[in-house]
């Protein structure tokens, strides 16, 4: 089995546990800690065993730290006012006006720059989804409930039994995640290196006042602009298929802590309810423990 404990330090995840009044922005972390903390105190082993729903990936710090890294612009605005100038405004490559090609792809690079800068910042955002983000009166206001109900053995048997397909399906999502953020990543690592080779031709050019020898530039950074182009396409592919598996996971764990706290009967179930108040024997609620 899997161990998720180093990350549930993570202060993305973890909220002090409210037992009277639970603020309305809780987390995954809260409620699966709910569960295990009624599984506990009464003698039902769970805990750790519905950690696959706290957080994707499991590896969460290093892809975060990724996907938090600059995404600066190609050459500065001097740089690229530079460049422009130094190009004659003749100067023509395979029948384009050369300055105005050069010119293009760099925008062309920075506006993908600019995408994945953003697309990096969704993944992010998807990552830390909070069950309140959905403004789902309904969920609140049953996860309450939940948490003040008595343990209920057969329900939690219940979940049990279908925490299988949940992992299976996390497992899967998963897999999914690794094999597109790998991608991404090499692609990048490509990238940053092509980006290098054409800073380095920009800069010869500046420094060089023979026609013959700019044009030659111009013909290598052209080349190698082109294949930035390309390889950022693919990575801005990656990343949205990235995003695409978050919001696939975050639908599918919103389902499963709906089955945890009794909305639905089991997880193949269609029907979402309320979770009723359980009363004791002398007719007032369980309002202020965990039992």
């Amino acid at each position: 089995m899997t161990s998720f404990l180093p990350l549930l330090l993570l202060p993305l995840f973890i909220q002090s546990i409210t037992t009277a009044d639970p603020d309305d922005n809780f987390t995954f972390f809260d409620l699966i800690e709910t569960f295990y903390v009624k599984g506990d105190r009464n003698r039902f082993p769970i805990r750790n065993t519905f950690n696959f729903m706290i957080v994707m990936p499991r590896n969460f710090n290093d892809v975060r730290s990724k996907l938090k890294a600059p995404v600066n612009k190609f050459l500065d605005s001097a740089t690229r006012d530079r460049v422009a100038k130094k190009i004659p405004k003749t100067m023509k490559i395979n029948g384009k006006n050369t300055r105005a090609a050069i010119n293009s792809m760099i925008k062309s690079i920075n506006d993908q720059r600019t995408q994945i800068r953003n697309i990096n910042a969704d993944i992010l955002k998807k990552m830390a989804f909070k069950p309140s983000e959905k403004n789902d009166d309904l969920f609140i206001q049953s996860y309450k409930t939940f948490i003040v109900n008595p343990f209920d053995l057969a329900h939690a048997q219940q979940v049990w039994r279908d925490q299988k397909t949940m992992r299976d399906e996390y497992d899967e999502l998963h897999a999914k995640f690794d094999v597109d953020m790998n991608a991404a990543d090499t692609l990048k690592a490509s990238v940053d290196l092509d980006l290098d080779i054409a800073t380095k031709g920009f800069f010869e050019l500046l420094n060089t006042s023979e026609i013959k020898q700019i044009k030659n530039i111009c013909v290598r950074i052209e080349s190698i602009t082109n294949k930035i182009i390309e390889q950022q396409q693919l990575v801005l592919g990656k990343l949205e298929s990235v995003r695409d598996t978050i919001e696939q996971y975050n639908v599918k764990r919103y389902r499963w802590a709906e089955c945890v706290i009794g909305m639905r009967n089991t997880l193949a179930s269609n029907d979402r309810h309320s979770v009723e108040l359980v009363e004791s024997e002398l007719g007032s609620c369980f309002s202020c423990t965990i039992v």
